[in-house]
């Protein structure tokens, strides 16, 4: 979708902290032997407490809340019964609908492992994904994310999913534009991100392979060489300079004002954490009330974050979000 307003941007906030305190509640419980299935109702627990659905459930109906890919399974691995163990390699796929609203992320976790080349995938491909978030501009060429992700990825000494991509979402968990964000460089993908876009840009870097396939159960996706892989994954509203998003905690940190009736002191902690964090902070401006402006310029002053004020209609003529455009396996 396209932001066309300030509700827009307020809601897809709203559902991308979701998603994004979901992850971490998942990270946080990760221990050696537990299950799948226990992982994945955590997120189900946390979703209903905020009146989230599991996008793929209420999409693809996905037989689990989460993806969770374990070792040989790279994406869309079923929760079930499978343990986790010291020395696993596990991506947890996160993505959720509030209020009509989509946002979608991804980390991978090299759990209670000393394995150097695994520390190097998942570092390889979290920079990847900075470096191709850092490029996500209006009138970036999609081809330009996909050169950024496969360069870092090759220049490490690994190979990127050619059929994996990223995804325009925010109206629904898969749509258009922008279509797939490859991982690689195609020159015949020429067509640019817009101002207002709501893009997922994801990274799958192989420790060889350079291809996805079925495993079997129609969802769960693996390799021909049994190759390890890395993704990471975040949601982003596409501006005329840095992107805006809401990101892991070592990332990118928006707020946006005036907040859903969040109080000055609320927001005050808030910052306080995110600068414990040590994340950055872009404060999106929405309103030209002047004692609003100046609390938020004070407040970027104080993170040593920057302020962005769109101009945005404050009149939209749609009032509802476009309708789900069902892509097909395997661009869950």
């Amino acid at each position: 979708m396209t932001v066309r307003n300030h509700f827009d941007i307020e809601a897809l906030l709203r559902v991308g902290r979701v998603v994004a305190e979901t992850l971490e509640l998942m990270k946080a419980a990760m221990e050696d032997g537990i299950e799948t299935r226990e992982l994945d109702s955590i997120a189900a627990r946390n979703f209903a407490r905020h009146g989230a659905v599991s996008a793929p459930r209420k999409a693809y109906r996905f037989p689990g809340e989460t993806c969770i890919s374990v070792n040989e399974a790279i994406a869309h691995g079923i929760p079930g019964k499978r343990r986790i163990r010291k020395g696993d390699l596990v991506n947890l796929d996160v993505s959720a609908e509030l209020d009509g609203y989509y946002a979608d992320t991804g980390y991978t976790v090299a759990f209670g492992s000393d394995d150097e080349e695994l520390a190097k995938l998942c570092d390889c491909s979290r920079r990847a994904l900075r470096k191709a978030i850092g490029i996500a501009r209006t009138g970036c060429k999609l081809n330009q994310i996909g050169r950024t992700i496969e360069n870092e990825a090759n220049r490490n000494g690994f190979a990127v999913i050619r059929n994996l991509t990223g995804h325009g979402t925010g109206g629904a968990l898969h749509e258009e534009p922008p279509g797939e964000i490859r991982n690689w460089y195609d020159p015949r993908q020429k067509s640019a991100l817009a101002k207002g876009m709501v893009v997922a840009i994801e990274t799958f870097v192989s420790t060889g392979a350079e291809w996805a396939e079925d495993a079997g159960d129609g969802w769960t996706l693996t390799t021909s060489d049994d190759s390890r892989v890395a993704q990471y994954e975040h949601t982003l509203i596409v501006t005329d300079g840095e992107p805006t998003s809401h990101l892991e905690p070592d990332g990118h940190v928006l707020f946006a004002y005036p907040p859903d009736s969040r109080t000055v002191a609320a927001t005050v902690r808030e910052l306080d954490t995110v600068q414990r964090l040590g994340a950055q902070t872009t404060f999106f401006r929405l309103g030209d009330d002047p004692g609003l402006a100046r609390f938020i310029d004070a407040l970027a002053r104080r993170a040593g974050g920057q302020v962005v004020a769109p101009e945005l209609d404050k009149n939209p003529k749609i009032k509802n979000p476009p309708k789900n455009t069902n892509f097909p396996h395997p661009t869950l």
